[in-house]
């Protein structure tokens, strides 16, 4: 009985009951994609944090990078033209490719003011905030000191 069951179910209109089982049998699988729900969650909750880094090109320009706003309900492109604003510079919102989240780049070194910056504009605390400063993510609370 499974394999012409297991027939039935790629053919799709092979039998009106066949096409239910079929259906039937997707339903667990839509519930086991709930439990991947959860999975993201906690990828979410631990992607809590906004990431700056600086990345060199052209052994002398740089640009910043900042990760992670919206896990905080920004605007990424309102943010984005505020920073460009703020330290006169380019500044673009980079969409993730690949699974990858988005970023916001900004021309230029502006880690040293952007923590602070950020914290006032969008209400986010300085403990939620990293710099990463020789491969190592700092809180942006312990730069300050």
């Amino acid at each position: 009985a499974p394999p012409p069951a297991a027939a039935a179910a790629p053919g799709g209109g092979g039998g009106g009951e066949a096409g239910g089982a079929g259906g039937g049998g997707e339903a667990p699988g839509g519930e086991g994609g709930g439990g991947g729900g959860k999975a993201g969650k906690k990828a979410k909750a631990a992607s809590r944090a906004v990431v700056i880094e600086v990345n060199t090109r052209n052994k002398r320009k740089h640009i910043t990078v900042v990760k992670g706003l919206e896990g905080f309900e920004v605007d990424l492109a309102a943010a984005a033209k505020a920073f460009g604003k703020k330290f006169a510079c380019g500044s673009a919102l980079q969409r993730g490719k690949g699974g990858q989240q988005d970023q916001i780049e900004i021309q230029g070194d502006a880690a040293d003011a952007l923590p602070a910056f950020i914290a006032s504009k969008h209400k986010i605390a300085l403990s939620d905030i990293f710099v990463v400063v020789d491969g190592k993510k700092v809180p942006a609370s312990e730069l300050g000191a």
